[in-house]
């Protein structure tokens, strides 16, 4: 049986299901190494506190690349376990109507406004890259 979904309520299925962005006009990418160990489970609130003197931010500024981080994103998949990551880098999208939305991630886990997605290893990738 085919179900048939009208033309109008799939951009809103989309919306709903899968992780999407507004116009973001800059990604401040906060980062660490994604192999550094410690004895704590390292939180997304807590991320800058804990690697402090590790981290490294990156500003992403250009459109292609905004657009490249976003489209992996939007592919991952819901993580039905809840996982929480153990953070390893933290992206906040600042958007053009003065909203922030925030991914926190480890190589296992990504988190993106609280709710638990699955890892990419082409988004690890990516974040890596920067």
């Amino acid at each position: 049986m085919i179900v048939k979904i009208p033309f109008l309520l799939l951009p809103c299925m989309l919306a709903f299901f899968c992780p999407n962005f507004k116009n973001s006009e800059r990604i401040e990418l906060r980062k660490v190494d994604f192999g550094i160990t410690s004895i704590f489970t390292v939180h997304c609130d807590g991320f800058e506190g804990f690697f402090d003197d590790e981290m490294e931010t990156v500003v992403i500024s250009r459109e292609k690349e905004i657009e490249r981080t976003k489209e992996a994103i939007s592919n991952l998949e819901i993580d039905t376990s809840n996982y929480q990551a153990d953070v390893r880098a933290k992206l906040l999208f600042f958007h053009d109507d003065n909203t922030v939305d925030t991914v926190c991630m480890s190589s296992i886990g990504v988190v993106l406004n609280g709710k638990s997605y699955k890892p990419d290893s082409a988004f690890v990738k990516i974040i890596e890259e920067y």
